[in-house]
C-alpha cells in the first residue's frame, strides 16, 4: 500500500469527522458558531496558501524535475480547473423560482460533494509524494472541512430540508466523500513513483489556493483586521513548526 496510505486515510477520516463536527455544531449552536467562523477560515486559508507555496509547489519541482514555468503553469491550470467546475455546479441553479427551493439546495449539494471527493484526492496526491507533505496538505485541509460542514447544513436548511434530512445528506455529501476520494486516487498515485506525482502535486497546489481564496477567504474578510493578525499569524507559524529539517 504504500508508506503514506494508513496516514492518509487516517487524515481523511479526520477530514469527515470535522465536517461531521461542523454539521453537529449548525445544528446546536448555529449563533455562536457564526460569530467565530471568520476567525477560523483566516486560519484554515493562512494554513492552506502557506503550506502549497513553500511545500506543494517546490515539491513537484524536486521530486519531477519540472521547471518553475511548468509547475506554475500547472498550478495555475489546477486553479482555474476548480473555479471553472464550481462556476459550472452553481451557475444553473441561480435565479431559480422560490418553488424550486428544495431543487436547487441539490445542486449545491452535489458540487460540495464533488469538491470533497477531490479533497480526499488531493490529500492522496500528497501522501504519495511523503507523508510528511501529506500531513501539511491536510492539515490545512481537515481544518476547512469544519467550516464545510456548516455552510452545506445551512443551504440544505434554506432550501427547505427538514434538519434530520440536512444532516443527514449533508454527511453524504460532504464528510463521506472525502475518505472515498482519498481510496480512489491512491491507486493512481500512491504506488508509483514520486516523479508520477509531480504534475498532479502542482495541480494540487493551485486547488489548495483556491479552495484558500474562494471558500475560506470571503468569510475571514467578515473581520475586521485587528482580529485577524491573531489568526493568519498562528497559521503561519504552524506551518513553520511544522517545516522540520529534512522535510
Amino acid at each position: 500500500m504504500g508508506a503514506g496510505f494508513l496516514p492518509g486515510l487516517i487524515f481523511s477520516l479526520m477530514a469527515a469527522v470535522a465536517t461531521l463536527g461542523g454539521i453537529l455544531a449548525m445544528r446546536l449552536h448555529e449563533v455562536r458558531v457564526r460569530r467565530q467562523l471568520p476567525l477560523f477560515a483566516a486560519y484554515a486559508a493562512t494554513v492552506l496558501i502557506t503550506a502549497a507555496l513553500i511545500h506543494v509547489l517546490p515539491k513537484a519541482m524536486a521530486s519531477g524535475g519540472y521547471s518553475l514555468p511548468v509547475v506554475g503553469a500547472l498550478a495555475v491550470g489546477g486553479y482555474l480547473a476548480m473555479a471553472l467546475l464550481g462556476r459550472l455546479l452553481s451557475g444553473h441553479v441561480r435565479d431559480r423560482p422560490a418553488s424550486a427551493r428544495m431543487a436547487a439546495g441539490l445542486a449545491p449539494l452535489l458540487g460540495i460533494g464533488l469538491h470533497s471527493l477531490l479533497d480526499g484526492m488531493m490529500m492522496a496526491t500528497g501522501f504519495a509524494a511523503s507523508p510528511y507533505l501529506g500531513a501539511m496538505m491536510a492539515a490545512g485541509m481537515v481544518l476547512h472541512e469544519f467550516p464545510e460542514g456548516l455552510v452545506t447544513m445551512a443551504l440544505m436548511i434554506q432550501a427547505g430540508h427538514s434538519a434530520h434530512a440536512a444532516a443527514l445528506r449533508a454527511t453524504l455529501a460532504a464528510a463521506i466523500t472525502t475518505p472515498l476520494g482519498f481510496l480512489l486516487a491512491w491507486p493512481l498515485v500512491g504506488p508509483g513513483s514520486a516523479q508520477s506525482a509531480s504534475a498532479p502535486l502542482a495541480l494540487t497546489g493551485g486547488a489548495l489556493i483556491w479552495v484558500a481564496v474562494k471558500h475560506l477567504a470571503p468569510t475571514a474578510m467578515r473581520a475586521s483586521a485587528r482580529t485577524l493578525v491573531l489568526p493568519v499569524s498562528a497559521g503561519l507559524l504552524t506551518v513553520m513548526a511544522l517545516s522540520l529539517p529534512g522535510a
